[in-house]
């Protein structure tokens, strides 16, 4: 079989970018609708702050985060006593490490340890997803939810 060339013009291929953009984007807000119910709104302003991360990681250690050098997706709720991974954070830590694994391949591993200790602590049905009268486990989910 004869190999067929197809060639694009630079328009053509910043036309493709921007499209690569808007799905990345529309992905990037489908994620957000699903996070942003799962924590309470204290926790999510709690663990925006660098200085709640910083006591986290004093008070819980290094478990505390999936990436505790750079205080990264944290797992352990700022209102926990106990120190616990949370399973609400172990689910958004997986869909935020699988959003981003494309651009910071060293995300992957974030992602695959996220969904380790997810099932490790029997998180499995803690976490349920409507999408219309349907209703999925955040496992089934995240299966959906793999990015190649």
């Amino acid at each position: 079989m004869e190999v067929k060339e197809i060639f694009l013009s630079e328009s053509t291929v910043e036309k493709i970018e921007k499209l690569s953009e808007l799905v990345e984007n529309e992905r990037r807000e489908l994620i957000e609708e699903i996070v942003r119910p799962l924590l309470k709104k204290e926790e999510k302003m709690l663990l925006r702050r660098p200085s709640i991360r910083k006591k986290m990681l004093e008070r819980c250690g290094k478990k505390a985060f999936l990436v505790p050098e750079e205080l990264k997706f944290p797992i352990v709720s700022p209102l926990s006593k106990d120190c616990e991974p949370d399973c609400r954070l172990l689910f958004a830590a997986y869909l935020r490490a699988n959003e981003w694994k494309k651009k910071k391949p060293e995300y992957a591993k974030v992602a695959e340890k996220a969904k380790e200790l997810y099932m490790k602590h029997k998180c499995a049905n803690k976490i349920k997803i409507h999408i219309g009268e349907n209703a999925l486990t955040a496992e089934e989910f995240m299966e959906l939810f793999e990015v190649e």
